[in-house]
């Protein structure tokens, strides 16, 4: 027991081992991130082509009017794309909105202006 005690320990061999648990903790949280955006995309009706990276969305989704309720659901589907790894003019696209629509509710929080808090 004494002869382990007193051979060095090799810091490298400490901190490559934490790493390797790490990156397979990543890897765990990237392939639930993938699996999430794949229930989230079938439930939602929206469609995703991978190759592309191009959004469509059904007319019938897509919620017009300038009621606050309204524009207050458009922007949280807005939000939950974007951090789903969508750009704001793939977005904008989609929804036939200019990416400036996009980014103004990117900048409010993703909250209609009078809805309130």
């Amino acid at each position: 027991m004494n002869a382990l005690l007193k051979q060095p320990v090799n810091p490298i061999h400490i901190l490559t081992a934490r790493l390797n648990g790490l990156e397979e903790e990543l890897r765990n949280v990237q392939t639930a991130n993938e699996e999430l955006k794949k229930q989230v995309f079938m439930k939602s009706g929206i469609e995703q082509i991978e190759n592309l990276r191009e959004l469509k969305v059904c007319d019938s989704l897509k919620f017009i009017g300038k009621k606050a309720e309204v524009v207050d659901k458009r922007y949280r589907v807005w939000e939950v794309l974007f951090k789903c790894g969508f750009t704001m003019s793939q977005i904008a696209r989609a929804w036939s909105v200019d990416h400036g629509t996009v980014y103004h509710a990117k900048v409010n929080g993703w909250r209609a202006r009078y809805m309130g808090n």
